[in-house]
């Protein structure tokens, strides 16, 4: 495996928050906005 296919993760700091799902979704939605990570639903 090259450097080009290593798939790095977020720092999302999820170890300690409350665990209520909606929270959660909120935390790691603000992260992925930071990164300019684009998310798509298709309900």
């Amino acid at each position: 495996m090259n450097s080009e296919n290593k798939k790095t993760k977020p720092n999302c700091p999820l170890v300690g928050q409350d665990g209520n799902i909606f929270n959660l979704v909120g935390i790691a939605s603000r992260v992925f906005l930071c990164l300019g990570v684009a998310i798509f639903i298709n309900v």
